[in-house]
């Protein structure tokens, strides 16, 4: 009598958990309808992007060849052909990387990495986009790890790609003050980059949204459709198909704070 008791109530538990699967995938189901409905729309707005800075390298190149340009000129349009020659450069790879995250055909190569050399690397470059962007008033701070945090197995290309991305972000929205990177050991198996800026920061309902494609805003009817950034997304994603974790604090008005944790090995 009691097994029979049992079985009785063992189907509609077991029916009740089949239903809230059901309930939870059609959710998800329902989420990525949407989100397909609105990629027209977000390519749209992504040409955009595509455009302007493609559109400044004609202009800028166009005027480059007039006979009268000045010195000051050249350099001048010499600047903002390459500013944007970058920004459309990362723009395109940031786009290859979300792909290949997205379609599993991104691989790594793993192998020690002296971290001392890849952030002197690093900062060499941020200090020729602090000149290119005009930023050179602020103060620029590479770290470099102590000994017991020097070397990490790593793909290499793909962390300095990480933390390049989030100087980018850092040197864009950081208007005064400095800009700075530690690496600490978190625990004998992670290291931690940590990259602090005194920029703009950021308020609570674009941080929630920070690593998603669509804001939540956008799913609303009727809305707008506005592009997101890709390279903070691609970041994140990385690091976590790194077995790692990216981390963004802040406030508005009070700067920003990304934490990257990886494993050593």
């Amino acid at each position: 009598m009691a097994k029979n008791f049992d079985s009785a109530m063992e189907k509609p538990r077991t029916q009740l958990q089949l239903q809230d699967r059901i309930d939870e995938l059609e959710h998800q189901l329902a989420q990525m309808i949407q989100q397909t409905e609105l990629f027209p729309g977000y390519l749209s707005g992504l040409s955009h992007d595509i455009r302007t800075p493609l559109n400044a390298i004609i202009g800028f190149s166009g005027l480059l060849e007039e006979s009268d340009v000045t010195k000051d000129d050249r350099i001048l349009y010499t600047r903002m052909i390459t500013r944007s020659s970058r920004k459309l450069l990362t723009l395109i790879s940031n786009l290859i990387d979300l792909a290949k995250l997205e379609t599993g055909t991104l691989s790594l190569v793993s192998k020690p990495v002296f971290l001392p050399d890849l952030i002197e690397d690093l900062e060499d470059e941020m200090l020729e986009e602090q000149k290119i962007y005009n930023k050179e008033h602020l103060t620029l701070r590479l770290n470099k790890p102590d000994n017991g945090t020097s070397l990490i197995v790593a793909d290499h290309a793909r962390l300095y790609q990480i933390l390049k991305i989030c100087f980018d972000n850092s040197l864009k929205y950081t208007d005064q003050g400095k800009i700075e990177l530690s690496v600490t050991s978190c625990d004998d198996n992670h290291t931690c980059f940590r990259l602090k800026d005194t920029g703009r920061g950021m308020d609570a309902e674009t941080l929630e949204q920070l690593f998603n494609l669509f804001s939540s805003d956008q799913m609303a009817p009727g809305n707008k459709m506005k592009t997101r950034g890709l390279a903070i997304m691609v970041a994140h994603r990385l690091a976590e198909f790194m077995q790692g974790e990216l981390r963004v604090m802040s406030q508005l008005g009070k700067g920003t704070t990304v934490l990257l944790t990886l494993p050593k090995s």
